[in-house]
């Protein structure tokens, strides 16, 4: 091998072992083809995963401060029997259902009987802010949130049990419709969603 090849030679090696070199101290970061990068997943995944853990310390702060405020009412402590027995008597509530009676009926107003239920499937009052979704096919035709206040009102007993009764009007009767549903109970912040039901609409 002549001077001048082998001068090319390592000047082409050196070239080389110098952009692996920056790859490694870039920690590898590419992009192929504009997907999003390994490092950038893991970044994501772990802000979810925080997100997450906080959502879950959250809801134990507050079960435990209820739990702390209970014992001090009951005269005792957290750990006490006494508040114990009390806090496994409290209903809590388990489900969110809707009644096959709702519907829309004539003249376009929205009748909506919602149920809270607690662990043994019977129903019962409950304080949270309530949101009602009424949609045909991908439009959306009216949305109402109800105020903790406003839902406490809306509460209804009769012969045939109780419920919450949510009634609005539509600008426009349509011929088929589906029903959302988000109740957020307060104040733990526990959330129950209805994705979709389909609501009748009286002729």
């Amino acid at each position: 091998m002549s001077n001048a090849a082998q001068a090319n030679f390592f000047n082409s090696t050196r070239m080389i072992g110098c952009c692996f070199l920056v790859l490694a101290s870039s920690g590898c970061r590419i992009r192929v083809g504009g997907e999003t990068t390994v490092e950038a997943e893991n970044m994501r995944l772990r802000q979810e995963n925080r997100a997450l853990i906080r959502a879950a310390e959250s809801s134990e702060l507050a079960r435990a401060e209820a739990e702390s405020k209970l014992a001090q009412t009951v005269g005792g402590t957290s750990g006490d029997a006494r508040a114990a027995n009390i806090m496994a008597a409290i209903p809590r509530l388990t489900r969110i259902v809707i009644s096959d009676d709702s519907c829309i009926d004539r003249n376009g107003v929205v009748r909506v009987f919602v149920e809270a239920q607690d662990g043994r499937a019977r129903a019962m009052q409950v304080v949270g802010e309530l949101t009602v979704t009424i949609a045909q096919g991908d439009r959306e035709l009216a949305t109402r949130t109800y105020a903790p206040l406003e839902l406490r009102e809306a509460y209804r007993t009769g012969p045939f049990g109780a419920h919450y009764l949510v009634e609005f009007q539509l600008n426009e009767r349509p011929e088929s419709a589906v029903l959302r549903m988000k109740f957020t109970e307060l104040p733990v912040a526990r959330v129950f969603v209805v994705e979709e039901k389909a609501l009748g609409v009286r002729p």
